[in-house]
């Protein structure tokens, strides 16, 4: 059986991800602003009245708004918001004055595990892709829909030096453990705190690795911005372990680099 033609990008796309980050092959070493979130501090994570939800969609572990669009089930994440300068092959040469600033809104989080993402050939046990968009419904808007991914890599705690997850993901899984086993249910809060996601990632979020690539799933749309952590977060034994109960694995693997340039920031 071929490819389905909406899905041709997967099979035939130039820019595709994950990748394996190889720290020898990047263009130049950047000085770029740290990554930090903004919208959520004085406001609610959503508008008032509206929910986040936790839930598997068969593929992923995912973390999403309420459903306003019935063909969309997964509907929008509003509040936190991530501005981040446009990224260009040729950024080294430009002055940042230069460089338009892109104004990104949190749509979802998705979960792999294994890793999609390597470094320097060494794969991890866990994943967090932390999808933004900015398209006519953000504010601001963007003429043309843009996407923007951070994608956070994990490495099996060590308890002997008194690692642990980080509060926010022990809690996602332990909502999970509620509905476990009825996966068309889904958990919903009305009192998500994003900052607990925001103080776990802050300290991690001024080193990374700036490239062009795609979705990871169908349509595996090109032109993605991919923000990947230096840094690793610990995950618990328990918690890998019901994670990987869940999903599986269900980590896309590693695509040619072909003709695309990745810089390394701080």
């Amino acid at each position: 059986a071929g490819v389905a033609p909406e899905f041709a990008l997967c099979a035939s796309g130039q820019m595709q991800s994950p990748v394996n980050i190889v720290r020898a092959d990047e263009k130049a070493h950047l000085d770029l602003p740290t990554l930090r979130w903004q919208g959520y501090e004085a406001e609610p994570f959503v508008e008032q009245g509206m929910e986040t939800r936790a839930f598997f969609d068969g593929h992923s572990i995912c973390m999403g708004g309420p459903a306003t669009d019935p063909n969309h089930p997964t509907g929008e994440m509003t509040g936190p918001r991530l501005a981040v300068y446009g990224f260009s092959r040729y950024l080294p040469d430009l002055p940042l004055s230069a460089v338009a600033i892109v104004n990104y809104t949190l749509h979802e989080i998705r979960f792999h595990t294994p890793a999609e993402h390597q470094i320097d050939g060494q794969s991890f046990p866990f994943e967090m892709q932390m999808v933004h968009e900015c398209n006519a419904l953000t504010v601001p808007s963007c003429p043309i829909n843009k996407t923007m991914i951070v994608s956070v890599l994990f490495t099996e705690a060590r308890t002997g030096w008194g690692e642990e997850s980080p509060a926010f993901l022990s809690s996602l899984l332990d909502d999970l453990r509620l509905i476990e086993g009825v996966w068309s249910q889904y958990v919903a809060s009305y009192a998500f705190d994003f900052g607990r996601i925001a103080r776990a990632l802050n300290p991690y979020t001024s080193r990374f690795f700036l490239m062009k690539g795609s979705l990871t799933v169908p349509p595996c749309t090109e032109d993605v911005t991919w923000y990947v952590l230096k840094d690793q977060l610990p995950i618990s034994r328990s918690d890998l372990d019901f994670a990987r109960q869940i999903q599986g694995n269900n980590a896309r693997p590693v695509q040619p680099w072909n003709d695309r340039v990745s810089f390394d920031i701080h």
